[in-house]
């Protein structure tokens, strides 16, 4: 995991979303690409010639649309969610898990998390109709499916992010993040409400925005960074990758207790990188200081800390929410 992160220009950047409501005919950019390539198709010899007419291509049938709505917050899987708009267009059929985003981010939205999306179904099964692909990956290019004809609210299912199903659609929410705490002192949900603000300007590609963000000096990935330094990085990698994005899907918010000057709280977020079209599924480490100021960011071994929890979030929490272990290869 530590080499993946590495690998990245820098750990939390995002696409700023489209403000306009895209056409019917909207094109997803070509960086949006999927990284791996489509499978290539070969058609079977040619049958013998038959006087019989051939059969009707059957047409693939338009799932509902879902008009947008606004779902009250609440609590999943022990995660507390926003509240947040949801909605459904026409078309967005049959799309890689990359361009299904893509495809949301011209609204505005992203992919629902499947904490969003069963939040939502739970308050609405009608949504439970609509297959769709969810932002929540778990590794090796391979993301969360929900719904689908008749099936439920509990459906669930795990696809190749080049699977392309003709009925799957994009089912789109505002940017959210499924947060759990260890506690609620001043300083765990003071840090609470800086993730957000941070998340906000990351969607923003506000890079001057971050620089108030970020201590005077910030530990990434185990080296020491000035904040002038990362302001730079985020600035050029803006710049160089307009189409990439940042997603926070669970994070787990722990603070130090008492009220002493030097105290801090420690975030852990299941993350998902998209850099050039390939996704990285990954634990990144948020270490916020007393002044809501980010002092390092990395993983859990690059902080040479144990997880918030006390235990391999990144193992106990994906095992329950998507049933299959986290994988960053």
């Amino acid at each position: 995991m530590r080499n993946h992160l590495a690998t990245l220009i820098l750990a939390t950047t995002l696409v700023a979303p489209g403000c306009s409501k895209p056409s019917e005919g909207h094109a997803t950019p070509a960086s949006a690409a999927p990284a791996t390539s489509a499978p290539v198709l070969v058609a079977p010899p040619p049958a013998a010639a038959s006087s019989a007419p051939a059969p009707a291509a059957s047409a693939a049938v338009e799932p509902p649309t879902y008009a947008q709505r606004t779902v009250p917050g609440g609590m999943h899987n022990g995660a507390w969610v926003q509240p947040f708009q949801i909605v459904r267009d026409k078309g967005n059929l049959g799309l890689s898990y990359v361009d299904a985003m893509s495809r949301c981010i011209g609204y505005g939205k992203v992919l629902c998390s499947d904490s969003s999306w069963a939040r939502a179904c739970a308050t609405d099964e009608k949504l439970s109709k609509i297959e769709t692909w969810v932002s929540t990956g778990v590794g090796g290019n391979r993301f969360v499916t929900r719904g689908g004809e008749d099936a439920g609210c509990r459906a669930r299912d795990v696809k190749d992010g080049a699977d392309l199903s003709p009925t799957r659609a994009a089912v789109c929410c505002d940017f959210d993040i499924a947060v759990k705490t260890q506690g609620t002192d001043a300083l765990t949900t003071g840090t609470v409400r800086r993730l957000f603000a941070y998340y906000r300007a990351l969607r923003d590609k506000d890079a001057l925005a971050l620089a108030g963000f970020y201590e005077d000096k910030v530990t990434w990935l185990g080296k020491e960074h000035t904040n002038a330094d990362l302001i730079k990085v985020h600035q050029e990698s803006f710049k160089k990758d307009p189409a990439q994005w940042t997603q926070f899907d669970t994070c787990t918010v722990a603070g130090d207790k008492g009220d002493a000057p030097d105290a801090k709280a420690s975030v852990d977020c299941v993350t998902l990188f998209q850099r050039k079209g390939a996704v990285v599924v990954a634990m990144q480490r948020l270490i916020f200081s007393r002044d809501g100021k980010i002092k390092l960011i990395g993983d859990a071994e690059t902080a040479g800390l144990p997880a918030v929890s006390g235990a391999p979030v990144q193992e106990k929490e994906l095992k329950e929410r998507v049933g299959i272990l986290l994988q960053a290869d």
